[in-house]
C-alpha cells in the first residue's frame, strides 16, 4: 500500500485529486476557477505546491492538498483510535502550507474522510436547498470512495507481479 515501485500509489493520489477537481467543477458546486497544479517529478518537498486551487463562493482563493494515508505509514503511532492518523496528516499539511488558505483533503486507504474534506464538500455544495445539498454530498462521497477503491484494487493486483519480479 506504500510501495512507490510501479507508480500505483502516485496514480491513486492523482486519480483522487482529479476526481475531487471534477466534483468542484460540477454545475451544482459553487467553486469556480478550479486549477490542478502539477509539481515536477523531482521537486524538493519545501517547494511543493498544493494539488488544487479554486475560488470559493466569496471569490476567495482556496488551496487543497490531497493525500491518502494508511496505518502502515507510521508504525510507531501510539494513537489507535479511528481517524487519528488522518488528523495527524491534516495537521502536518496545515503546518506545511501555513502561509496559504489550505483545506487538507485526507482520506484513509479504506475510505474514511478527514474533517477537511467533509468541510470542503459542505462549502462547495452550499448553494442548494437542504435535500439537494445532502444528495450532492452523498454522491460526492460515493464518487471519491469508488475512485479510491478502484485504485486500491489496481495497486494490490499489481503487487503480485511486482513482488514476483524482484
Amino acid at each position: 500500500m506504500l510501495c512507490k515501485v510501479g507508480g500505483y500509489v502516485v496514480r491513486r493520489h492523482n486519480a483522487y485529486r482529479d476526481e475531487l477537481a471534477r466534483l468542484l467543477t460540477e454545475p451544482c458546486a459553487v467553486a469556480s476557477g478550479v486549477l490542478i497544479e502539477q509539481n515536477a517529478p523531482n521537486t524538493p518537498s519545501e517547494n511543493m505546491r498544493p494539488d488544487i486551487v479554486f475560488h470559493d463562493f466569496h471569490s476567495r482563493v482556496r488551496h487543497i492538498d490531497v493525500d491518502v494515508c494508511t496505518p502502515y505509514q507510521s508504525r510507531s503511532t501510539q494513537q489507535y483510535r479511528p481517524g487519528a492518523l488522518i488528523e495527524q496528516l491534516e495537521a502536518v499539511k496545515r503546518r506545511k502550507y501555513r502561509h496559504l488558505p489550505l483545506i487538507p483533503a485526507v482520506f484513509s486507504h479504506l475510505g474514511r474522510l478527514g474533517t477537511g474534506i467533509t468541510g470542503l464538500l459542505k462549502l462547495v455544495y452550499r448553494g442548494q436547498d437542504e435535500q439537494q445539498r445532502s444528495d450532492s454530498i452523498n454522491l460526492a462521497y460515493q464518487f471519491l470512495a469508488c475512485t479510491l477503491q478502484r485504485h486500491n484494487v489496481a495497486l494490490l493486483a499489481s503487487s503480485n507481479t511486482l513482488i514476483a519480479s524482484k
